[in-house]
């Protein structure tokens, strides 16, 4: 598993960096949170060549948080070229760590 986003203390809607899963087949982002917060998590996935500025919701990816936890989204059939999270902000703050692991084609 490797950190990608590490940590961070979010106040506001925030989009983590992009992720290549060109080569993937599968992978599994996990998401670890604290914090007093409400907000939202969800996946968002591009086809865009080497510049991603176009993204398009992960159908079924956004779950709700309103307390600490984890929560892992497991992706397979990989057709895409980029992933992020997005975390959408309601109230409060949130620290948000996230950790990808990726499986070859």
């Amino acid at each position: 598993m490797n950190k990608y986003y590490d940590s961070q203390v979010l106040t506001s809607t925030t989009n983590t960096p992009t992720k290549d899963v060109y080569n993937c087949d599968r992978y599994a982002i996990q998401a670890d949170y604290t914090g007093t917060f409400s907000g939202s998590l969800k996946l968002e996935v591009s086809n865009d060549d080497d510049t991603v500025t176009n993204w398009t919701e992960l159908t079924g990816s956004s779950v709700a948080i309103t307390s600490a936890g984890t929560y892992i989204w497991n992706v397979k059939h990989v057709a895409y070229r980029a992933v992020r999270v997005v975390y959408t902000y309601v109230s409060g703050s949130c620290t948000l760590s996230l950790s990808i692991t990726t499986k070859g084609e």
